[in-house]
């Protein structure tokens, strides 16, 4: 019968089968130790792993279930029964349960390693002369192998000042990297390693007559039995973030529908439009929101914490969601998240026009230009030497597939590497202590939402028709970044006037930068998301002093030399300034490590 275990971090060394590998994992087998992790196999090859709860028994586990720590506390996952089943029958619990997870399958001979659909549970991998290792953190890698710290990536670091983070699955290490989305690998002593994307997410064939009332009848129906399966078990109330957008407006309107109380959070500044629409949700459906405050060092005061997790590989701005840290909470508590519901339903579709969609090639020309519209000229040669813009050509064109429609191909790219890495990096960033779940993602609503016509997507167009037909008192609520709501709502759109006159008034005394300073200096943010992108110009200065202050720590450690005009160019683009000031704190923390 299979044994299964929980762990919450592992690293493994897999050699290949020659001297070299042997000896390189003898070296590693006497490092672990310092990594404080329990060893499972030295043997043939190395696994060392971390364990929410020491197992009681000494049978060897078949199967580990690799989940955020606050997944692993959580009453929804010990509810789930895993006695007996095999991978198949794990990955589809795991699907509903963890949701963010990886199964490992170790044997005295071979190691597999399966990650959920997008690969949300981060695995790094990297090559070594005599074979290879993957574990959840850079920092374990670098710590059996010191040598895969150089050299640095600097394609990387222009993908994420562009993106807010690199694509491909890169670090700003150029030979470790991010595992595939949906990656299988499986080593034995004999064959290697091998890879292969068995677990991602394919688009359906589009249902070009498909019509809109049964779409969106299906989507409501398959979000609410998504809910339902995904929060089986669950503590209660779930927590909520309440952003007053659609994805979040929708998962509320749903729990009530269901009876599944929660408990519903806002974080930001009562000026932000994203508090003005949420509290309209909230009396709506007739919740209690309660209101965070926000503040204004928020991304600077978990900047530690960005850095151990995520080293390095997601743009600050992901910091604001760690503001949910300040409500009061037990480890394992569930909260609620939108994750995936604004990109499927069609946020992204109507970036581009036909002719850009018409191939490959000018799809991949349009996204550089309108990720790096104002900035591409500035940053490329931002380093010494300047970096090689053919390399995110490649980067962007490789995640595109061919099996499907163009616009399908943007939208599952999007998924796979911005979504993925971005956005996915919150759960990681907080799953030390939450129990995240994600209705919106799960592979039924996928493979509806792929089916619609792009046409259909584009604005979010079915999205909007859904919450007009079930919903319409929300969708008389406009979202927090559009002037108007799906259904007319005259008062609403007087108060947001009436709310944005101040700053209208005083960019018309003082002009359009000085009147943003000054906001920006008081933190007079319209929206939350500004909160954490460092724009105030205190923020600004400390992290011009900082880059300069560590400039030579970067090149040191990172290899990352900074051209003489980089700080002209800094100050010109904020987000560009925000990555090489993150790259140079990673950069410091690395040196203190070793």
């Amino acid at each position: 019968m299979n044994q299964l275990s929980f762990i919450t971090r592992f690293v493994a060394y897999l050699p290949d089968d020659s001297d070299l590998g042997a000896k390189e994992l003898s070296c590693a087998a006497g490092l672990i130790d310092g990594l404080r992790l329990d060893t499972l196999w030295r043997d043939g090859y190395l696994l060392a792993v971390a364990a929410p709860v020491p197992s009681s028994t000494a049978v060897q586990p078949t199967m580990l279930l690799d989940v955020f720590a606050g997944t692993a506390a959580s009453a929804r996952l010990a509810a789930v029964s895993f006695d007996g089943a095999d991978s198949e029958a794990v990955h589809q619990k795991a699907e509903q349960s963890a949701q963010c997870y990886n199964l490992l399958q170790p044997t005295e001979t071979s190691l597999s390693v399966e990650s959920d659909a997008l690969g949300l549970k981060p695995i790094h991998i990297a090559r070594t002369p005599g074979g290879n290792v993957l574990g959840t953190r850079i920092a374990d890698l670098l710590h059996l192998f010191p040598a895969l710290a150089e050299p640095a990536d600097r394609v990387a670091m222009y993908e994420l000042m562009g993106f807010w983070t690199p694509l491909a699955g890169r670090t700003l290490h150029q030979r470790i990297r991010r595992t595939l989305p949906g990656g299988c690998y499986r080593w034995t002593r004999a064959t290697g390693l091998s890879a292969r994307r068995g677990r991602d997410i394919r688009p359906s064939p589009i249902a070009a007559h498909r019509l809109l009332d049964e779409a969106i009848e299906t989507i409501r129906d398959t979000s609410s039995q998504s809910l339902l399966d995904k929060t089986t078990g669950a503590a209660r109330p779930v927590i909520m973030a309440l952003s007053g957008g659609f994805d979040s407006r929708l998962i509320a309107a749903l729990c009530r529908d269901h009876g599944i109380e929660i408990r519903a959070l806002n974080y930001g500044r009562r000026q932000n439009e994203e508090w003005h629409s949420a509290r309209a949700v909230a009396q709506t459906l007739n919740l209690k929101l309660e209101m965070i405050p926000y503040r204004g060092d928020n991304t600077l005061r978990h900047l530690a914490h960005h850095l151990e997790t995520m080293e390095g590989t997601a743009d600050l701005a992901s910091s604001s969601i760690m503001n949910l840290f300040e409500a009061s909470s037990t480890p394992g508590s569930p909260l609620l998240h939108g994750y995936c519901g604004d990109a499927q339903a069609g946020l992204r579709v109507g970036d581009f026009s036909a002719a850009q969609y018409a191939s490959h090639e000018s799809l991949v020309d349009s996204v550089l230009q309108r990720y790096y519209a104002s900035t591409r000229p500035n940053l490329h040669d931002l380093f010494v030497p300047a970096i090689d813009l053919d390399e995110v050509h490649q980067d962007i064109l490789s995640g595109l597939r061919t099996d499907c429609s163009p616009q399908q191909a943007y939208v599952l790219w999007y998924l796979e590497n911005r979504n993925r890495r971005h956005v996915g990096s919150y759960f990681s960033l907080l799953g030390g202590h939450f129990d995240t779940i994600m209705p919106f993602y799960d592979r039924r609503l996928f493979a509806i939402w792929s089916s619609i016509p792009p046409i259909a997507l584009v604005d979010r167009g079915v999205f909007r028709s859904l919450l007009a037909h079930y919903y319409p008192a929300l969708a008389r609520i406009p979202h927090p970044e559009e002037p108007a709501p799906i259904v007319p709502n005259l008062r609403w759109q007087l108060g947001r006037f009436c709310r944005s006159l101040p700053q209208h008034m005083l960019t018309r005394a003082m002009g359009a930068r000085r009147a943003r300073d000054v906001f920006l200096r008081f933190h007079r943010h319209s929206h939350i998301w500004n909160l954490a992108n460092l724009a105030a110009p205190q923020h600004r200065a400390h992290m011009l002093s900082r880059v300069a202050a560590l400039r030579p720590v970067l090149k040191d450690v990172l290899g990352m030399e900074l051209s003489p005009h980089y700080e002209t160019a800094l100050s010109a683009d904020l987000q560009a300034l925000r990555s090489v000031f993150l790259a140079a704190e990673y950069a410091q923390r690395r040196a203190a490590a070793t």
